[in-house]
């Protein structure tokens, strides 16, 4: 009986481990959160400054809203004060995991330009370059992502930043010891995003 009861607690455990796992690594699609959002204009910016960059992370806590091509987890930004000049905004993103390159994904954002009524003036996809630092000038590059930018025309003051969830997307990332030189990350819901804001 000591045994049977035994044999059930470990067979019970192993069942709870395996969906545990499962679960941490498969990539949920998003939602329609009630709380937020049938219009942008419900959704929450948070403000960025001319020379500002900030860190956001994408994580399932965020507002979602219905994109083109599906629901994202999104951040909202205003850009203050208003200009009346372009000015750029540059993201970068890079891997969620860079230790665990096989089962890592990263967040590919989009932005859509939102007009005072709340509705999307413009949808911009970036052409995402490797973001190479140097660790030895000229000698050790590290590739830390991939960075984007897209000009703010004059009186546009705020983006959501979206990922394309349902269009299966790469980036490629550039690593000496790989075979071919190269291995490609997936896309995901969630993510690590730097945004930064300038004038001219």
């Amino acid at each position: 009986m000591m045994v049977s009861r035994l044999l059930l607690l470990i067979g019970l455990a192993g069942l709870t481990g395996c969906a545990g796992f499962e679960g941490s690594e498969q990539l949920r699609e998003p939602k329609p959160n009630p709380a937020c959002c049938r219009s942008l204009g419900d959704a929450t910016f948070v403000t960025l400054v001319p020379g500002e960059t900030r860190e956001f992370k994408i994580t399932t806590d965020l507002q979602t809203f219905g994109f083109p091509e599906g629901w994202s987890y999104f951040v909202g930004l205003a850009l203050i004060p208003p200009s009346d000049t372009p000015r750029t905004l540059t993201l970068r993103t890079r891997p969620v995991d860079e230790f665990r390159r096989r089962e890592t994904h990263v967040f590919i954002p989009r932005v859509a330009v939102v007009a005072p009524d709340g509705k999307v003036s413009r949808y911009v996809e970036l052409n995402y370059q490797p973001n190479i630092q140097w660790i030895v000038p000229g000698v050790l590059p590290r590739n830390r992502g991939w960075q984007g930018s897209l000009t703010i025309a004059a009186g546009e003051t705020r983006v959501a930043v979206y990922t394309a969830t349902l269009l299966p997307q790469t980036l490629r990332f550039s690593e000496f010891e790989e075979v071919g030189g190269y291995w490609y990350v997936p896309s995901g819901p969630t993510g690590v995003i730097e945004i930064t804001l300038n004038d001219g």
